[in-house]
């Protein structure tokens, strides 16, 4: 009989746990934290980053941003180490307080991981330079420049 279960819902199985990376919306979309500069959304809030129809669009739960493209006048990419938050890291950082004898130090080094961060210095409607600052996954803030050239944003010249 066991078998005769998993030949039934084994392929019921499999599908939906491959189906929801197929009905993605927007595949271009990457989730970003707003850290400054979104005047609509909140500092630390999750947003879905994309560039299409001559705007850059940060769709958050509550509120969104648009940017002309046309308008950006530079665009930065970085990468940095941050320190890993949420219910896990909360918990981890409260382990290593209570370890004994500074042990905890070494729980803490595993919560470090790299972010991307994109800058975007754009005018506004009434001519004032405006900045945007967004963490994004590593590896992510590299495309979403090239997105913004391709699309007609103004940037400098890189020198390595």
């Amino acid at each position: 009989m066991g078998k005769s279960i998993f030949r039934f819902f084994g392929p019921l199985l499999i599908l939906a746990l491959v189906l929801p990376v197929f009905a993605e919306d927007n595949p271009a979309a990457v989730q970003a934290t707003n850290l400054v500069g979104a005047e609509s959304l909140k500092s630390g809030a999750k947003a879905k980053v994309t560039v299409q129809d001559g705007m850059l669009k940060l769709e958050g739960k509550i509120a969104a941003a648009n940017i002309k493209v046309s308008s950006i006048e530079d665009v930065y990419t970085a990468t940095e180490a941050t320190q890993a938050g949420g219910n896990y890291g909360s918990a981890a950082h409260m382990g290593a307080v209570a370890a004994p004898y500074g042990s905890g130090a070494a729980l803490t080094l595993i919560l470090w991981t790299k972010i991307d961060l994109l800058t975007v210095l754009y005018r506004g409607e009434h001519g004032g330079l405006h900045s945007l600052l967004l963490a994004v996954p590593k590896g992510k803030a590299e495309p979403l420049r090239a997105q913004l050239l391709a699309a007609g944003a103004h940037a400098t010249e890189r020198k390595n």
